[in-house]
């Protein structure tokens, strides 16, 4: 078992699985049958040996690899003492190389795997104690009887205790009950581990500690792609096959403080990119003056909060949803301008904890458009290659037929110049929904010839994420509306039992953002940008592995306990001991000093105990809390004493579903809405939800020249549904009287073309 955490933590199983070998070939060769032994003299040598190369190891590895060659070395000289005749000297030795194996495994892992394998290891130990203190002392007691003449008749020197020449009779003439291996054995071992193991973590939670657990974290994080200055296509493909972690985040509601699940799939922005060049994003290089960070402003009350835990990592990106801001101001964290990104200011190859605040999300949404932030700059840098049409250059002829594919998109959409929120949704509309587009991860063979992205539209209609981004961006900017690509994370695995978001490096995602005018939005003075996801629905990378509810309960059970281990265990410095131990203990001891308080039951019960007029009365107080308590203990031990009795057998666990769990209201707009639909065929199935039915139906009127007008409405009427149903909104006689009237135009224009 030593060997084994020794090698799961050095990351080569090789010489471990030799050990074990070795150790089970003595058994019959050496223990039982006694075909090798190695004396005295041979072992010593080998041992001498095994030293000399590990000490040629260690000045050979790198220095945070040295730890390894004395490893290494504990493995050699157990395998030498392993064919050595066994004595009570070997045994000693055996048990302390083990010992010593899982000390330096120790300080190389401080994984949960290796902590509850480090459990285990526990109970096997204690057995192997309890049976060696049993064959040492049995070994005693027949050396007394057997060897102690000898000893008197030759000076009484000392000799080792071993079970050899007439020995080994004497103890295979012992039954296993006289040796004490049975059952009560195994038991006795499962008792005094398990009171261990309690006790030691007790003692682990409640010692004080003296400083931070920084230092156990300086590890070399995982490289991350597309959050560097330069970005190409195909990086983020290589990420979204990665399943290393990056962050935790929680979403905590701003009235009560509790975490929540996102309507949708959240998005957490790292970098920008706005300059293109033959299939390559860069920032644009006219901005170096902004180049340095700035201290982000204070949250506001009302606003949502996000806890977000990052690993360590090689570059300081770090991941937020939009817009951020600080709420403890000595994190250290800040925003570059420039690269437009969230960044950290200590070492990245560290976790980091920090909670910030953000207007991005309302009513448990994050909303399409965010206003133009004071860091945020609108230049014609966004409209490049397509910034100055009258003097084409050689970027603005390889994009061409791009450009000329998004005029006529926008030329059947008929829609007014002045609608750059419209015309732009039609755009991200035809990259998400025209069926000739597919999501792959499979590198295709582009054209050496022609531009990626013209090559993606026209030719090769398949890739990832950054490819559909990429042409909604350029082809936005061909038609004058400046925008901007983002890289980060879409996404996440939730976990219900921490209520939180694991995200990994394969939920990287890219999308587009564009820029609406002031005079376009009501309420953003200064303009907003709105989020466009032009990837295929159902292709992302958050969605690309399905797996049955057992696995995937199995897997948020450990996530959550890596979380656990990682929180409670491997970073329990000073700080999270107060916060996380001693506080709640506190809490609990000023409230069992309240309940003994004589203003404790006038309080809190009413009145409905009488308290005593003269003070020194007060123990009778006292006595009525220790009676309630002890009446509160019978009962409890009660109902577990006649559930153990019963005979009742522990019922299968089931899906939790909460008892407050609301139907959906009756929404009569929407039961129209469907029924108008269903006259012409159009029918919700089950397995939909109303927003997948209205995407449906929009992908449908999309692709009809006479309904083609219609298609942004059954979205519309589905988010007012939701509103009303799920937001607890109610409507006013205008906003019904818009509603009266889209449907009686949808029952129209169906009736018209039918």
């Amino acid at each position: 078992m030593a060997t084994l955490l020794l090698g799961m933590s050095s990351g080569n199983l090789v010489l471990p699985l030799v050990a074990i070998f070795a150790a089970a070939s003595s058994l019959y060769v050496t223990d039982r049958y006694g075909w090798i032994y190695l004396n005295r003299h041979i072992a010593n040598l080998a041992a001498v040996a095994a030293v000399l190369v590990s000490v040629h190891d260690f000045f050979q590895l790198q220095r945070e690899r040295q730890l390894l060659a004395i490893a290494y070395l504990l493995i050699y000289l157990q395998i030498v003492l392993l064919f050595q005749r066994k004595t009570i000297r070997i045994y000693w030795q055996l048990l302390m190389l083990s010992l010593l194996q899982v000390v330096v495994a120790s300080a190389l892992n401080f994984g949960l795997r290796f902590g509850m394998l480090l459990s285990l290891y526990m109970f096997i130990a204690l057995f192997a104690m309890f049976l060696f203190f049993i064959f040492r002392e049995q070994t005693r007691h027949i050396l007394s009887r057997i060897t102690l003449p000898h000893r008197q008749e030759s000076g009484g020197g000392k000799k080792d205790l071993a079970p050899a020449s007439g020995l080994s009779h004497e103890l295979q003439a012992g039954s296993p009950e006289e040796a004490g291996f049975r059952l009560g054995l195994v038991k006795g071992v499962l008792r005094q581990g398990s009171a261990t193991l309690v006790l030691t973590f007790l003692a682990f939670l409640l010692l004080p500690r003296a400083g931070d657990s920084k230092s156990l974290l300086q590890e070399v994080g995982p490289r991350m792609v597309g959050f560097t200055e330069t970005v190409r296509l195909g990086d983020l493909g290589t990420a979204i096959e990665n399943l290393q972690p990056v962050m935790r985040v929680w979403l905590l509601d701003p009235l009560d403080g509790q975490p929540f699940r996102l309507f949708g799939e959240p998005l957490f922005r790292g970098s920008m990119v706005d300059r293109y060049e033959n299939g390559t994003w860069s920032l644009a290089g006219s901005r170096e003056s902004r180049n340095e960070n700035y201290r982000l402003d204070l949250a506001r009350s009302g606003m949502t909060r996000q806890r977000i835990v990052i690993e360590p990592l090689r570059e300081p990106t770090l991941f937020a949803v939009y817009a951020p801001y600080a709420v403890d101001l000595s994190t250290p964290i800040a925003f570059n301008p420039k690269k437009q990104q969230l960044v950290r200011t200590s070492n990245p190859q560290a976790r980091l904890t920090m909670e910030l605040g953000t207007n991005g999300i309302r009513f448990h949404r994050q909303i399409q458009i965010e206003p133009v932030g004071r860091f945020d700059y609108v230049d014609r840098e966004l409209l490049q290659p397509f910034g100055d049409l009258e003097n084409q250059t050689a970027a603005q002829i390889r994009l061409e037929p791009l450009r000329e594919m998004a005029a006529d998109i926008l030329r059947e959409a008929d829609l007014p110049e002045e609608d750059t929120t419209g015309r732009a949704r039609a755009l991200e509309r035809f990259l998400k929904t025209d069926p000739d587009f597919q999501y792959s991860l499979t590198i295709a063979n582009r054209d050496p010839e022609i531009d990626p992205i013209v090559d993606f539209l026209t030719e090769n209609r398949h890739g990832h994420c950054e490819y559909f981004s990429s042409a909604l961006t350029l082809m936005l900017r061909s038609q004058g509306i400046k925008a901007r690509m983002v890289i980060g994370f879409m996404g996440g695995e939730w976990n219900t039992l921490g209520s939180y978001y694991q995200v990994r490096q394969k939920h990287a995602h890219s999308w587009t953002e564009a820029f609406i005018p002031p005079g376009q939005l009501t309420g953003m003075p200064h303009g907003g940008w709105l989020r466009l996801d032009p990837t295929p629905t159902g292709s992302s990378a958050g969605n690309a592995a399905s797996t049955n509810a057992l696995l995937r309960y199995y897997q948020q059970v450990r996530n959550y306990g890596e979380f656990l281990w990682s929180n409670y265990v491997i970073e329990l410095d000073a700080k999270r001991q107060q916060e996380g131990i001693y506080a709640p203990l506190g809490d609990g001891v000023q409230w069992f000093g309240k309940l003994l308080a004589t203003t404790f039951w006038q309080e809190e019960m009413g009145g409905s105990f009488s308290l005593p007029k003269d003070p020194r009365s007060w123990w009778k107080l006292v006595a009525k809390s220790l009676l309630l308590m002890l009446l509160m203990l019978l009962v409890f031990s009660g109902a577990v004493w006649i559930f153990r009795h019963s005979g009742l057998r522990r019922p299968r666990r089931i899906a939790k579903k909460s008892p407050r769990a609301r139907r959906p209201l009756p929404v009569p707009f929407y039961k129209e809405f469907e029924n108008i639909l269903a006259r012409y065929g159009m029918v919700r199935r089950t397995t939909q939800t109303p927003r997948e039915f209205a995407s449906t139906v929009a992908d449908r009127f999309a692709g009809d020249a006479t309904l083609k007008s219609l298609a942004d409405l059954p979205p519309q009427i589905v988010a007012t549904y939701y509103h009303v149903c799920h937001g607890g909104r109610m409507l006013g006689t205008d906003q019904l009287g818009q509603i009266t009237g889209s449907l009686q135009r949808l029952a129209d224009a169906l009736k018209a073309d039918a």
